[in-house]
């Protein structure tokens, strides 16, 4: 049958946990960063100002709700940082990679109420990072390939449309871990590798979304994972998504989570 031939001859535990190439925590730390791309204006340098400019752009405005709405303090604090590092006169390169780095260490704190979302909080971000994946894939398949890889950095400039759907991950990543904090799934999630169950159904799933035996086999090799061309770094990526959202809510929502958990400390 499929699902033997998959789990006794295709792939082992340890080689699905190498293979995982999406990072759960890229759209919120980039997310954030693409205001910078517009100009500071000198009249917004209170905190009150620049909440005020953040929440009025047009692109990143879905992002600061979610973060204003659900986790205050934290908004106030960002809105404070740039406020301070523009009045000393920091440049929009160094007040984008600053960004980066505090949204990025605000993700790692709240990873542990992300892996306990509801379901429907967890799959709607399942479904909109799909969309992203699939608007890169169309606008800039080495964005793309990049992204499935974990390798995007701030400074990224990215296609109108892509740039709008990865502040909607973005918002809908915070808006899921607030999910998480104020009703909390109380699920399980492995400390080590999936189960044998859950590693059949994901790369049955993903084979059903079109991954072939190659793609398979360069999903679990670390090192050809990192040579593939982009097109097909995308594609797995997307195959993985894919193949997620095709599992049982149960199983689906526990692999999402054991993947955001790896990276906790």
């Amino acid at each position: 049958m499929e699902q033997r031939d998959v789990a006794g001859r295709e792939f082992s535990r340890s080689g699905l946990v190498v293979g995982i190439v999406v990072l759960l925590l890229a759209a919120v730390g980039l997310g954030a960063a693409l205001w910078f791309g517009a100009k500071l204006q000198q009249q917004a340098q209170s905190p009150e100002g620049i909440a005020q400019s953040i929440l009025k752009d047009r692109k990143g405005a879905p992002f600061f709700e979610a973060l204003r709405d659900n986790y205050p303090k934290e908004f106030a604090d960002y809105t404070a940082l740039l406020s301070r590092r523009v009045r000393d006169g920091a440049t929009r390169e160094q007040i984008r990679a600053e960004s980066f780095t505090w949204m990025q260490a605000t993700t790692q704190r709240h990873l542990d109420e992300f892996v306990q979302a509801p379901h429907g909080d967890l799959n709607l971000y399942r479904q909109m990072e799909i969309q992203l994946v699939e608007t890169m894939q169309q606008e800039d398949v080495r964005l793309c390939g990049q992204y499935a890889m974990g390798t995007l950095r701030p400074g990224t400039r990215y296609p109108p449309e892509t740039a709008e759907r990865l502040i909607e991950v973005a918002a809908s990543w915070i808006t899921a871990s607030a999910g998480g904090r104020d009703h909390p799934a109380d699920r399980k999630i492995p400390k080590g590798d999936i189960s044998e169950a859950d590693a059949v159904a994901l790369v049955t799933n993903m084979r059903h979304a079109g991954m072939n035996q190659t793609d398979l086999e360069v999903w679990t090799d670390p090192a050809r994972m990192a040579r593939a061309r982009p097109e097909q770094q995308c594609a797995i990526g997307l195959y993985l998504l894919k193949g997620i959202v095709e599992m049982p809510h149960a199983p689906a929502d526990r692999v999402t989570g054991w993947l955001a958990s790896q990276k906790l400390p």
